[in-house]
């Protein structure tokens, strides 16, 4: 494995001639049943379904992700809930969080 641009993305050498690609998401707020036993009880009854995406909804830009032709060969890209190409949250960004989610993720899986 090897870090790229100051601990930001991780790469495994020879992963792209493999044709994966890797990216990341934002469905959005989605009102799901544990957002149902999270949300306060006021805030519940403000008819959150009107402000927040359904299951359906959020489960769209996943989707997009995973089977749009067109993002054929791009990777290491964050994207909004709504399908265009941003920056990625400041926590994604992290040098010291990647570092941390690594050495976590390496030790749960030896």
């Amino acid at each position: 494995m090897e870090k790229q641009a100051g601990g930001r993305a991780w790469r495994t050498p020879g992963l792209a001639l493999r044709g994966v690609t890797v990216n990341s998401g934002d469905p959005g707020v989605v009102y799901t049943e544990i957002m149902k036993i999270l949300l306060v009880i006021s805030f519940h009854l403000l008819a959150p379904q009107l402000l927040l995406k359904n299951s359906k909804q959020g489960a769209v830009p996943v989707l997009y992700l995973s089977l749009a032709k067109e993002l054929d060969g791009i990777s290491g890209k964050h994207f909004s809930s709504s399908g265009v190409i941003t920056l990625a949250p400041k926590a994604a960004r992290d040098p010291h969080v990647a570092q941390s989610l690594w050495d976590t993720s390496a030790r749960l899986t030896i």
